[in-house]
C-alpha cells in the first residue's frame, strides 16, 4: 500500500475521520451491529478488521465485549487508542497472513469496509476460519463505491454485507 498517497496516513484526515463520516449520515456501524446484537454477551471477544478509529467498534465496546482491532494506519489506531475502547490494538497490514491471534480465539470478527483494501480475500477468509470459535459470527461489508471527499450525501451509497455463523 502506498503510504505516501493514501489520505488513510494522514494525521490530519485520522484527526477528523469521524467528524467527516458523521456529516454524511452514514450508519454501516450500527447496521452491522443490529444484525448480531442478539447474539452478543457481554465479554465476547470481536476482532474488528480495519478498526480505523473505532467507529464501528465503538458500539461493540458500549454492550460490553473485548474489542480487539487490527489495521494498517498508525495515525488511525491512534485516534482509536484515545477513545479507550479496545482490549488491544495492533498495527498490522492485512494483506499478510497470520494474523496475529492464536486459533479458536475469537467469538465474533467484524470486517467494515475494509475488505477493497485487501488483495488476496482467500487468505483472509482462510484466516477468520482459524481464529473465530465455532458459531461465532463473522460480519462482512463491502461498499461498492468510494465517493471522492465523502461527497455522499445525497446520493445513494450502496453496499454488500455479508453474515456467516462458523461452524466448524
Amino acid at each position: 500500500m502506498d503510504k505516501e498517497n493514501n489520505l488513510f496516513f494522514s494525521n490530519q484526515f485520522a484527526l477528523k475521520y469521524d467528524e467527516l463520516v458523521g456529516k454524511q449520515n452514514w450508519y454501516g456501524a450500527e447496521i452491522l451491529l443490529g444484525m448480531i446484537f442478539n447474539y452478543l454477551k457481554p465479554k465476547d471477544k470481536i476482532l474488528d478488521i480495519g478498526i480505523g478509529t473505532g467507529l464501528s467498534a465503538s458500539g461493540f465496546h458500549t454492550l460490553g465485549l473485548e474489542v480487539y482491532g487490527l489495521d494498517y494506519s498508525n495515525e488511525m489506531l491512534e485516534v482509536c487508542r484515545q477513545k479507550d475502547i479496545s482490549v488491544d490494538l495492533k498495527q498490522f497490514d492485512l494483506n499478510d497472513t497470520p494474523l496475529p491471534y492464536p486459533s479458536n480465539f475469537f467469538d465474533h470478527i467484524s470486517a467494515n469496509a475494509i475488505l477493497y483494501f485487501i488483495d488476496r480475500l482467500d487468505n483472509l477468509f482462510e484466516e477468520i476460519s482459524r481464529i473465530i470459535k465455532k458459531n461465532g459470527f463473522t460480519l462482512l461489508k463491502k461498499i461498492e463505491f468510494i465517493a471522492e471527499n465523502f461527497q455522499m450525501e445525497g446520493n445513494s451509497v450502496s453496499f454488500i454485507l455479508y453474515v456467516t455463523k462458523a461452524n466448524q
